[in-house]
């Protein structure tokens, strides 16, 4: 699954992604509804 797909479905469930704090290959995502943050590759 391409990060595109993954990006849609995240905002489709109502998460947000954080902000970049600098360089890197990763993003942050966070789940308001269950207070909970996860990383995926870009």
């Amino acid at each position: 699954m391409k990060y595109r797909d993954v990006t849609r479905k995240l905002k489709a469930l109502g998460c947000q992604e954080l902000p970049r704090r600098g360089g890197g290959s990763h993003r942050k995502w966070f789940n308001p509804e269950t207070q909970q943050a996860t990383v995926l590759p870009d």
